[in-house]
């Protein structure tokens, strides 16, 4: 007699906690269904889609490479060859640096790549 109530008890617990197992597995699985679809949208509707994909901004990309214009492509190279040869891993460099220096040059090249085609080849200033 107390072996079956003990027998329910253990189902009863079991079932319980499967249930709450499931309900929390779809749980997770909408809520990263719904933030796929907001980051699809987020960048069929911005025009700042390298800013997600690369996951930089504007201004760390610029405190990364320490420049101040981001319109002078000379000091931009200049800064990223420097870094990045300095952050060699056999000079004591990582990886992860050479990666965010790296990033950080990309942002900024195709930022000025974009601000030239964007700018009215025959404007005067």
């Amino acid at each position: 007699m107390v072996a079956r109530y003990l027998i329910n008890i253990v189902l009863s617990g079991t079932r319980i906690i499967a249930s709450a197992f499931g309900k929390a597995v779809r749980s997770e699985y909408d809520a990263s269904r719904n933030a796929a679809k907001t980051r699809a949208n987020i960048n069929k509707n911005t025009k700042t889609e390298s800013i997600f994909y690369n996951d930089i901004t504007l201004n760390e990309s610029k405190n990364i490479l320490s420049i101040k214009d981001e319109n002078n492509l000379e000091e931009i190279n200049a800064r990223f060859k420097y870094l990045y040869d300095i952050n060699e891993k056999s000079k004591g460099g990582t990886f992860y640096l050479q990666s965010k220096i790296y990033r950080a040059h990309e942002f900024l090249v195709d930022n000025y790549s974009n601000q030239k085609s964007t700018k009215p080849e025959n404007s005067k200033d």
